[in-house]
């Protein structure tokens, strides 16, 4: 262990959680999020969500009573996420492989311990907009309001102050917009719901635990990834090449993002691009979105429709992949041709400690060499009269008839090799390689795209919970999942990815053989 892997760790896994954390404030400052609470307070929150904490939100009126709402939100920016694992894994691949082991565990250390100290600062009080989440509810024509709740009107009593027209204590507060609306005439205070409640408290704070745990998952995967470029150099150059085709789906994003809805539509975008793309690229292969509501206020999402499959999406799902295929198959025929022409320059010039025992050796062995190469001669200058003598006589060289040889003069020439139909460069193999190479790219392109997906439908799906709770009641309000099928996803994107990788590696072949006849031609 050297001293100089242990600081390179550090410094991978140190840069990383900067990167993350630098992310999450410019998008937070592009979405004005400094409105509703502290920005570095906001910021650490969302870098622990980003390893897969979730957010717990929590209300109260500031008056004294036993009410409170309680939530959820479990959703992963995975656009941070993404720069984290990026910075950490390029940091690790800048050295050689052979202190990966200790890079990789020192990075991982910092990398956990640095997000969980963010997570130990993601907390603060949130300042709630005035009348949102009422507005939001009679807008969707939820029935009753929220006096369905336990001490409306509607349904009689349920906690104490039950009333005729939703004056319970539960019921008042919630359909009063004093812990959800922040603010109606109906319950006959400036903060609504019973009078005296005065403002509502709201605050926020990610788990340190669930932080942790997830920071030491995506450093593990991220070591994982560069053990295997490391020991498949196919996969290093797959995932080099495939940085461009990301590169420009991002740059584009953001840029029709600006170009559509200004600089919150680029914070929003920064913080979930990955989320969009996977969205975008699951529906138009066909995989679809389910949302689930359940609890009383899932009537806020009657009438919502379901994003549709295919279409458009399909198409552009379609050139995405044979782009992505394309590249990578482009990309592993550059470096097998420079492992080839490596190769072959180290078999022809050797090492200088061989080089200079050679010269030794053949300055001890002058008088031997000059006597073998005497006869040598002798025997050579024998064969060429004869294979003149045989040319003579059938009018060229041995086994061509018209006299074709590759050489001007008579004493170099050699026997033109007859071309095949399927003759093509030696660097592209004939058409039956192509072909077995196309298979083998496709069955990588099919594991790595069908793992990716997979793994994205998961990383994807999100949750969201609301409660209500005075007293010794407790009621669920509204539970939202929103999800792919991930099996399904893994199916057809393994599925694609053949397609993919197959088509990718064909027309990369085409175009190296066109480009070859071009020059010959």
């Amino acid at each position: 262990m050297r001293i100089r892997d242990v600081y390179g760790g550090v410094v991978a896994g140190g840069l990383a959680v900067l990167a993350m954390a630098g992310t999450a404030v410019a998008g937070l400052l592009l979405l004005g999020a400094g409105r509703v609470g502290r920005l570095d307070q906001l910021a650490a929150a969302v870098v622990g969500m980003s390893v897969g904490a979730p957010a717990v939100v929590g209300a109260s009126p500031s008056g004294g009573l036993p009410v409170a709402l309680n939530g959820r939100i479990d959703v992963m920016p995975l656009g941070v996420s993404v720069v984290g694992a990026v910075v950490l894994g390029v940091l690790l691949l800048s050295h050689p492989r052979t202190s990966l082991l200790v890079r990789g565990t020192t990075a991982a250390l910092v990398f956990t311990a640095g997000v969980g100290a963010i997570a130990r600062v993601a907390r603060g009080s949130l300042a709630l907009p005035a009348g949102g989440a009422s507005a939001a509810v009679e807008a969707r024509g939820c029935p009753g309001g929220l006096g369905v709740l336990p001490g409306g009107g509607s349904s009689g009593g349920g906690t104490p102050g039950g009333g005729s027209s939703g004056g319970g204590l539960l019921g008042g507060v919630l359909s009063g917009g004093g812990l959800l609306g922040g603010g109606s005439p109906r319950g006959g205070s400036p903060a609504g719901g019973l009078p005296g409640l005065g403002s509502i408290d709201a605050a926020f704070s990610v788990p340190v635990g669930s932080a942790v745990a997830g920071a030491a998952g995506l450093a593990l995967a991220v070591i994982a990834v560069c053990w295997l470029c490391g020991r498949f150099p196919a996969a290093g150059t797959g995932l080099r090449a495939l940085r461009w085709p990301a590169l420009a789906i991002a740059v584009t994003g953001l840029a029709a993002a600006w170009a559509l809805g200004g600089p919150m539509a680029v914070g929003g975008l920064l913080l979930a691009l990955p989320l969009v793309a996977t969205g975008a690229l699951l529906l138009g292969l066909g995989v679809p979105w389910t949302v689930r509501a359940d609890g009383v206020l899932s009537c806020v999402l009657d009438g919502t429709p379901a994003a549709p499959t295919g279409g458009l999406l399909a198409l552009v799902a379609a050139v995405v992949l044979l782009i992505c295929g394309l590249v990578v198959a482009v990309a592993r025929s550059a470096a097998s041709r420079e492992m080839g022409i490596s190769s072959a320059g180290d078999r022809q010039d050797p090492a200088p400690a061989t080089a200079t025992a050679t010269a030794a050796a053949d300055d001890d062995a002058t008088a031997a060499d000059d006597a073998a190469t005497a006869a040598t001669a002798a025997d050579a200058a024998t064969a060429a009269t004869a294979a003149d003598a045989d040319d003579a006589a059938i009018g060229g060289p041995a086994g061509i008839s018209d006299g074709s040889v590759v050489g001007g003069t008579a004493d170099d020439r050699v026997p033109a090799a007859a071309p095949g139909p399927n003759s093509v460069p030696s660097f592209l193999g004939c058409k039956r390689d192509a072909l077995r190479q196309a298979v083998v790219t496709a069955g990588w392109a099919a594991v790595v795209a069908g793992l990716a997906l997979g793994g994205l439908a998961v990383l994807s799906a999100g949750s969201a919970e609301l409660g209500a709770r005075a007293f010794v009641f407790a009621l669920p309000l509204l539970d939202v999942r929103v999800a792919a099928d991930p099996w399904l996803a893994l199916a057809v994107g393994a599925g694609a990815g053949a397609v993919a990788g197959f088509a990718g590696s064909v027309l990369a072949d085409l175009f190296a053989r066109r480009r070859f006849v071009g020059w010959r031609a």
